[in-house]
């Protein structure tokens, strides 16, 4: 639902055809953007009993205000977490896979969207850990055991830096 933050009212209601994760939901500048996708886990779990697949479900960018749906995508959705930098209006699709995560999160792939249009900006299958921390315009992640691994959020890139303690 999106409510009318001061009274509570409802001001519009939006129906998942197969199910909203909480961390795949994301707001900024006057959109709310969410994946609707059936877990990892039931689709495993209707293959192994020979029920029809799926598809890969949506991505989709409503307006907050109205919840009209301003664009939608069925294409290659893989992610169970999202987030948005107004700063640079990009939408970042993937997982966040961990030790205290559920077992069906997604450890690996990302891919970054325009937030006003949906065209896709870039998408790799890289492995990483936990959820991805936006920082002006890198994507910061984390690797267990060898620290994360930051991309440049416009390119996809790897970005690096100097380690400020070893000099690496």
């Amino acid at each position: 639902h999106g409510l009318d933050r001061r009274t509570g009212a409802v001001l519009w209601s939006l129906d998942a055809r197969y199910g909203f994760r909480h961390n795949a939901i994301a707001l900024g500048a006057g959109k709310v953007f969410c994946i609707d996708r059936t877990p990892d886990a039931e689709r495993s779990f209707r293959r192994r009993r020979g029920l029809a697949p799926e598809d890969d479900g949506s991505l989709s960018c409503l307006d907050a205000a109205t919840g009209r749906v301003l664009w939608s995508s069925t294409t290659g959705i893989f992610g169970t977490w999202l987030g948005y930098s107004e700063e640079h209006d990009v939408l970042l699709e993937a997982g966040s896979a961990s030790r205290d995560r559920l077992l069906d999160e997604v450890g690996k792939g990302m891919a970054a969207y325009r937030g006003a249009t949906g065209d896709l900006l870039w998408r790799h299958d890289e492995a990483y850990g936990g959820p991805a921390i936006l920082l002006g315009r890198r994507a910061i992640t984390q690797v267990q055991g060898s620290g994360g691994i930051a991309f440049d959020l416009l390119t996809g890139r790897q970005v690096s830096r100097v380690h400020p303690l070893s000099g690496e």
